[in-house]
């Protein structure tokens, strides 16, 4: 088995429980669930249908407003943003949108895929990397949706120590198939051409293209 990121060979089984096998990456750090153990695509996005990801969820939008709080400490020139598996209700699209910026919704799940040949400032990826399952590939679709000197915005959770891992929340949904550590971030970040400049309540990553 190879690291579905960095592509390294020394890949070790790091944990299973009653649905799943978890397997780490010892260079890059990423922790992987394995194809065999993933949803039809069918199945999880009858996952995703059942989330109330709406406008009308305060709770929800509380959340994603903290990601429109961070865009101007990101950059004060920001003229267009990519909203990167924005969902059905792409919400935080319509946050940014009500805050001047001019933002479009990416989600091929939910066939909103008109972004291709634009050029954007910001790419949010927003509780979303942790969901990818060819994760080099669709980093590389984000790259080439960059300019230099534009940012990504990651939003994930990062793993616990090994021992808390498997009582972790984050893994009891099986749509969540990657799980970071801030070295695999970085990984990430190398993949997109960018460095990490800023961390943000230890779950919100900055990254700038070089």
């Amino acid at each position: 088995m190879i690291c579905k990121m960095c592509e390294c060979d020394q890949v070790q089984k790091y944990a299973e429980d009653i649905n799943r096998e978890y397997y780490r990456c010892d260079r890059c750090e990423l922790i992987f669930v394995p194809e065999r153990y993933h949803l039809s695509r069918n199945d999880e996005k009858l996952r995703y249908d059942l989330h109330d990801n709406s406008a009308g969820n305060s709770g929800y939008v509380n959340y994603l407003n903290r990601i429109v709080e961070i865009v101007p400490e990101i950059s004060r020139d920001v003229n267009a943003i990519l909203d990167f598996g924005s969902g059905w209700n792409a919400v935080l699209t319509e946050l940014l949108k009500g805050n001047g910026y001019q933002c479009v919704a990416y989600d091929p799940l939910y066939d909103k895929k008109d972004f291709q040949s634009k050029s954007f400032d910001i790419v949010i990826i927003c509780e979303v990397i942790e969901h990818l399952r060819s994760l080099r590939q669709e980093l590389s679709i984000i790259a080439d949706a960059m300019s230099n000197g534009s940012f990504v915005l990651i939003r994930t959770q990062l793993s616990p120590p090994k021992e808390l891992f498997q009582k972790w929340w984050y893994i009891q949904d099986k749509t969540h198939i990657n799980f970071f550590s801030l070295k695999s971030i970085e990984q990430a970040g190398y993949l997109l051409g960018c460095v990490l400049e800023k961390t943000f309540d230890k779950d919100i990553f900055v990254l700038r293209k070089l």
